[in-house]
């Protein structure tokens, strides 16, 4: 019997039509189009906006490339990203509760120490130890605990004891302790219960202090002596800072945490307690640089759908079996191997092969 002219190969690909419109990706390209917008608007256009503003139109542009990005993996792979997003953001927040935060300077209060300057990608990035001191209850001044005491000079992130005051997190250093008695001279220098104050070597030389404000300053008792649990914090540049001169002693649930260290940007690095030259940290990087590797060069794990299509199941796929791979590319610097009969493999189809139903014969 002849053959009908419309009559397709056993096993071929047959196009059911016109493709369904993808939402998820054109969803995607309308947030990352708005929130771009958003932000050339507020930082390059001068659009009068909250400075929360800025962070918010960021957010809805990666919201839009996540969506976008999501628009083209299979139903399971989607489901496993979505999971791994989930508890990477979860342990993200843990860290950044608890542990350790970033945060800019803002203003020049800090200068030399610490360069503060406004604006996007202005200023000076430090992280926070936060448990230094105890856990803080989120978003509230109290602690769930009380860690190491406070040690002066410590650079440190507080919160403000000021109401609405124009930056609510400031950053300063601790020059009174509880119970001192601390007298601002005229001559710029600090006395602590009489005494002359020593800075340290790793203090900006020869900084002397401004006789602004009460607090430091005046002899009275109410103004000089600093109360239980509470202490003095000074900018290192006296004259144009606002610190505990004039808002007062910091009680220590304001504190959020001590400046660890600058990490951007990295002309600027510095480290303010010694922790990079601990084994520890060395420790650290040796294994995010071998885990950076591995993933990279040698393999990831994947996910596939279970057996009967019920549940994912957690492959481990190794590039490095067939060659080296240029990373994020379908590139190779060398291959090595050949896939032989039997091998199971991860692949992506060629982008022109036809989405349609997959006639078996």
């Amino acid at each position: 019997m002849a053959r009908k002219q419309n009559d397709e190969p056993k096993g071929a690909a047959v196009n059911t039509g016109t493709p369904e419109p993808n939402y998820m990706a054109s969803a995607g390209g309308m947030l990352i189009l708005a929130g771009g917008f958003a932000v050339a608007a507020i930082q390059i256009g001068g659009m009068q906006a909250p400075a929360w503003a800025t962070f918010a139109a960021l957010a809805v542009v990666v919201c839009g490339g996540i969506l976008w990005y999501m628009s083209g993996l299979p139903k399971e792979q989607s489901f496993e990203w979505v999971r791994s997003l989930v508890y990477a953001l979860s342990i993200a927040l843990i860290i950044r509760w608890g542990i350790a935060e970033p945060y800019r300077i803002p203003s020049g209060s800090m200068e030399p120490t610490l360069h503060g300057v406004e604006g996007i990608g202005q200023g000076d990035r430090v992280w926070v130890n936060k448990w230094v001191y105890g856990l803080r209850v989120p978003f509230m001044n109290k602690r769930l605990y009380y860690g190491t005491d406070p040690q002066r000079f410590d650079i440190v992130v507080f919160k403000s004891v000021e109401k609405d005051t124009e930056h609510p997190t400031l950053v300063k250093r601790i020059i009174g302790l509880p119970g001192e008695r601390v007298q601002i001279q005229h001559d710029g220098t600090i006395e602590i219960n009489g005494e002359p104050l020593e800075l340290p070597d790793t203090m900006p030389p020869n900084n002397r202090y401004t006789t602004y404000g009460k607090y430091g300053v005046l002899p009275d008792d109410e103004y000089a002596v600093v109360p239980e649990g509470h202490y003095l914090m000074l900018g290192d540049n006296s004259g144009s800072s606002r610190d505990g001169r004039a808002f007062g002693w910091l009680p220590n649930e304001h504190m959020v945490g001590r400046v660890a260290s600058i990490w951007w940007p990295p002309k600027r690095w510095r480290d303010f307690t010694g922790f990079s030259q601990t084994f520890w940290w060395k420790a650290l990087l040796g294994l995010l640089a071998v885990g950076t590797v591995f993933r990279l060069f040698i393999g990831r794990s994947w996910a596939v759908s279970g057996p009967g299509g019920k549940g994912v199941d957690h492959l481990l796929v190794l590039f490095i079996a067939f060659g080296l791979r240029i990373p994020f590319t379908p590139w190779w610097f060398t291959r090595w191997a050949a896939p032989r009969r039997g091998d199971r493999v991860v692949y992506r189809p060629p982008a022109n092969v036809a989405k349609g139903v997959l006639l078996a014969g």
